[in-house]
C-alpha cells in the first residue's frame, strides 16, 4: 500500500477477496474487480497455490499484473505461464517478498573496487520455521529461487551446481534445508544455503575478492516500500501504454524455475550436474 502510494502513475481502485463478509467499503470480488474497466493492473497477494490460477485469470481480462514470486513450481509451468501472458499482451511484473535492500547491499558489494576479482560469494538464509507451511513448494522454489537468481544476474550465467537437499524437521517431502555450491562460467565459486529450522529471519552475505573481502546482514522481517515502488513505476507505464523492452518479467520466472529444477536434480541424483544437462520440468 505505502508502494502505491509513493508512485504518481498508479492509484488504488479497491481491494478483493474471495470472501467479503466485511464492513470495509474498499473490498470487492476478484471478479468484479478483473471486469472493472478502471483497472489496468492487480497485484495478485493470494497463497502460492492460488497465485497462477489469477494471473491467468486477470491475462484473460487484459489486466497487466503484479505478483509475489514464487507463481508456480515448474520452468515448464513457468513457460507456459508466460506465453498465456504474452498472448494476451499483457506484462507480468515478479516481485521478491524480501527486502530489495539485499539485492542492493550485494549488487553494491560485488561492484566495489576494493575487493578486487571477485573470487568467492557466500548467501546464507535463515527462514523461520513458523513460516514454513504444509501447502508451500519447499525452502528452495520459496526462499532461495530469487538469491539464486540474482547471484546469477550479478556474476554470470552459473556452469555447474552440486546440492543437497533435506526435510529434517517438518513430515513432509518438501525439504527444509538446502545446501548449494555453485560454479560460475566466470570462475567464481559461491554458496546458497536456505535453513527453515530456526527462528531467525535474515540473510547474511560475504563477497570475498583477491584483495579484500565484506559481507551484510539483512533482517527478512523488514518491509520495504523502496523496493516495490520501482516494479509499480514499470507497472504504471505498461498501464498507459508504455511497454518496456523487460515488461515481460515472466521470462525470468522461467529462468528462476530453470535454476530451482537444476538445484533439486542434482540434490536427487547426488551428483554435480552441468548446465548442459540440466533438464526442464
Amino acid at each position: 500500500m505505502a508502494a502505491i502510494a509513493s508512485v504518481a502513475s498508479v492509484h488504488l481502485i479497491g481491494r478483493a477477496r474471495e470472501e467479503t463478509n466485511t464492513d470495509e467499503s474498499t473490498l470487492t470480488s476478484p471478479e468484479l474487480m478483473l471486469q472493472d474497466s478502471r483497472v489496468g493492473a492487480v497485484a495478485v497477494l493470494t497463497r502460492p497455490a492460488d497465485r497462477e490460477y489469477w494471473v491467468r485469470q486477470a491475462a484473460d481480462c487484459g489486466k497487466h499484473v503484479i505478483c509475489e514470486h514464487p507463481v508456480v513450481s515448474t520452468a515448464g509451468r513457468a513457460i507456459k505461464l508466460s506465453n498465456h501472458c504474452k498472448e494476451n499482451d499483457v506484462a507480468l511484473f515478479l516481485v521478491d517478498r524480501f527486502s530489495s535492500e539485499s539485492e542492493r547491499l550485494l549488487r553494491g558489494s560485488i561492484a566495489e573496487a576494493a575487493l578486487g576479482h571477485i573470487v568467492f560469494v557466500e548467501v546464507d538464509v535463515f527462514v523461520p520455521r513458523a513460516w514454513i507451511n504444509p501447502w508451500q513448494d519447499g525452502v528452495v522454489l520459496e526462499y532461495g529461487a530469487s538469491f539464486t537468481t540474482l547471484l546469477q544476474d550479478c556474476l554470470g550465467p552459473i556452469d555447474t551446481i552440486y546440492a543437497r537437499t533435506r526435510s529434517l524437521v517438518t513430515n513432509r517431502p518438501q525439504e527444509d534445508v538446502g545446501v548449494v555450491q555453485l560454479r560460475f562460467k566466470s570462475g567464481v565459486e559461491g554458496t546458497l544455503k536456505i535453513n527453515g529450522l530456526g527462528a531467525d529471519a535474515t540473510v547474511r552475505v560475504a563477497v570475498y575478492g583477491k584483495d579484500h573481502s565484506t559481507g551484510f546482514e539483512v533482517d527478512l522481517r523488514q518491509a520495504d516500500a523502496i523496493g516495490l515502488r520501482t516494479s509499480y513505476e514499470e507497472v504504471g507505464a505498461v498501464a498507459r501504454g508504455h511497454f518496456p523492452e523487460q515488461a515481460h518479467s515472466a521470462d525470468a520466472l522461467t529462468e528462476s524455475l530453470f535454476l530451482v529444477d537444476w538445484i533439486h536434480q542434482s540434490a536427487r541424483n547426488n551428483t554435480e550436474v552441468l548446465r548442459r544437462d540440466a533438464r526442464l520440468r
